[in-house]
């Protein structure tokens, strides 16, 4: 089975009327694919951090003017202990890390 492939035009086009309000059932009729790839289209474009994302206003109080943007977008339980850390001091948390590591075999 042949897929046709959207070019990221097309895909940004689908995706701007789905933040209208449209429905994922009727953006994918209107570009001819299933509902799962728009889902998928949705997923990777909050993934990829949109425009249209914005820092939540605590955080941005707590950084007190320091840059946020490389965040924006991530889930900390998928970042690695440094990226966490680079957080967690970009908003000015303080005190002291203990990080505890064991694997079973």
């Amino acid at each position: 089975m042949a897929y046709k492939r959207h070019s990221k035009q097309e895909i940004s086009e689908a995706l701007s009327v789905l933040r209208t309000g449209a429905t994922v059932s009727e953006v994918a009729a209107l570009v001819g694919v299933s509902d799962n790839t728009v889902r998928r289209w949705r997923r990777g474009d909050l993934k990829n951090g949109t425009p249209e994302k914005k820092i939540n206003p605590l955080l941005q109080q707590l950084a007190a003017g320091n840059d946020l943007s490389r965040f924006v977008g991530r889930d900390i339980t998928t970042m690695q202990p440094r990226e966490i850390w680079d957080f967690l001091r970009a908003i000015n948390v303080k005190g002291t890390i203990i990080t505890q590591q064991s694997i079973s075999l």
